[in-house]
């Protein structure tokens, strides 16, 4: 919910899903801070489509519905419905109802148009606000390093860690190792409900029919 997004709660968002609604939460840092230019949007690119694709047929695109295992789907059909559902609604927002491994091509056209579409966005937006594009949008690859976001952040000195090795998380490794746990978990569940809803009772019925039975004179 946007009345969530309070900057003394959240000065920043990330990643998917929040980045398709860049737009809009713009206008509601804008509703809170009154200061268009402290409002900043980083679009972290590739060095081609392709190798986004690639890249991401390989990771977040396996929580995609038409490409999760079957213990992924069983928890997201259970105990992870809400979820579910939020990503359900965001990947169909701009993303195929089926991915396949051959469908690097598409994707890479994808991740074009997208980049294009938020370049051609800020750049209407700075223009309706009289604010140069350099003061609230940074094209960024993550293999420039520290400098250009501390210095379009404003981050000056000491306070800019140019001397320490840029983040790496969320990789091929560790996607993969958690999609396998949370697949596991699926099974983990499945065996759960079987032992209640058919083992149990076939102990318990018993022992409630010995203790229900009259005693014999």
């Amino acid at each position: 919910h946007w009345t969530l997004l309070q900057p003394s709660l959240y000065r920043s968002v990330v990643d998917f899903p929040t980045c398709i609604f860049f737009r809009d939460m713009i206008e509601v840092y804008h509703d809170m801070t009154q200061d268009r230019r402290a409002i900043k949007v980083i679009l972290t690119t590739r060095e081609s489509g392709t190798k986004w694709a690639n890249s991401a047929l390989d990771a977040i695109m396996n929580w995609h519905p038409s490409r999760r295992r079957f213990g992924v789907k069983v928890l997201f059909w259970t105990v992870a419905h809400s979820m579910d559902r939020m990503l359900h609604n965001c990947f169909s927002r701009y993303m195929p109802p089926m991915i396949r491994d051959e469908d690097v091509d598409e994707l890479a056209g994808m991740h074009d148009v997208w980049n294009d579409y938020v370049r051609e966005v800020m750049v209407k937006y700075a223009a309706e606000y009289e604010l140069e594009l350099d003061e609230v949008f940074l094209e960024y690859q993550v293999k420039e390093g520290w400098e250009p976001l501390c210095d379009f952040l404003g981050i000056e000195g000491d306070d800019c860690p140019t001397d320490e090795a840029f983040p790496h998380v969320n990789d091929k490794a560790y996607h993969r190792m958690v999609l396998s746990f949370i697949n596991f978990m699926g099974f983990v569940f499945i065996l759960v409900v079987v032992v209640v809803v058919v083992l149990v009772p076939k102990w318990l019925l018993p022992k409630i029919r010995r203790r229900s039975k009259p005693k014999q004179e």
